[in-house]
């Protein structure tokens, strides 16, 4: 019980923390498939109660202590925070395109891969620009259903980082704020819209794993090829004279720190 609780903890910080997946974490301390499986069959989550109690009530817990240190962080401290996702992102998608260096590229997947990565770049047209009180009560409500949407997608498929999905999107912040202050407005939008994706890709998830693996691989590299381009296009945005070096050397940090942490965990 204790040590599910405990990897509950960790696997809730990889949803919060920049650049990091959940799903990997999951992966690594053996918890992925319990979770899954549960998601995608109620009959197995029923079976599992014991072991998916303490392992949710962990993940629970983890993201709400977490988003109160990471809404300030991201307050202060942006361009940092962004620029560090970025380095962390570039090494990652540099490490899935290398794996076909001697392989034939598939064209009908990578068709199938880019128009699903077409459809999410006619989500990011919902994203709502300034403040949430700018943006009308239906138009939020959309958006935020749409990025718990995604970020069901993230929690699935291993390697793909919310945190990085909301940021492009524009909606980190506000998402993260409310967590920490309990504002339940954009808390129960962005909930339903997790919830259902949850429900629904984890089924789809687990057939296309066992049918169409390489499908699978080839769409979240194309996604993490679009989703890193996205944020270094946004962190290009916000450079200036003051700031140059030092969202340079965050890059930079963010690149080793995961290669350092990829190369422990291999």
């Amino acid at each position: 019980m204790t040590k599910l609780f405990l990897i509950g903890i960790i696997v809730g910080l990889g949803k919060i923390l920049p650049g990091v997946s959940g799903a990997v974490l999951a992966m690594m301390l053996g918890v992925y498939e319990l979770l899954i499986n549960s998601v995608a069959n109620f009959q197995f989550a029923i079976k599992n109660l014991k072991k998916l109690f303490p392992l949710i009530l962990g993940i629970i817990i983890s993201i709400l202590l977490t988003s109160i240190f990471m809404s300030y962080i991201a307050n202060k401290f942006y361009h940092i925070l962004l620029s560090f996702i970025v380095g962390i992102m570039i090494y990652e998608t540099a490490k899935n395109i290398k794996e076909y260096r001697y392989q034939k590229i598939n064209l009908k997947y990578v068709l199938i891969s880019s128009l699903f990565i077409l459809f999410l770049i006619g989500l990011v047209t919902f994203k709502g620009k300034g403040t949430i009180t700018n943006e009308s009560s239906i138009h939020l409500f959309i958006s935020l259903i749409l990025c718990g949407l995604l970020d069901a997608i993230s929690t699935i498929v291993p390697g793909i980082s919310g945190t990085a999905i909301l940021l492009m999107l524009g909606y980190y912040q506000k998402i993260l704020i409310s967590f920490s202050k309990l504002d339940f407005s954009i808390i129960i939008p962005f909930g339903l819209g997790f919830i259902i994706g949850i429900i629904i890709f984890s089924k789809i998830f687990v057939n296309l794993i066992k049918k169409h693996k390489a499908l699978i691989n080839y769409i979240i590299t194309i996604f993490c090829l679009w989703s890193t381009t996205s944020l270094l296009i946004n962190t290009i945005k916000l450079i200036n004279l003051n700031n140059l070096l030092t969202i340079v050397i965050s890059m930079i940090f963010g690149l080793i720190s995961i290669k350092i942490i990829s190369k422990k965990l291999a």
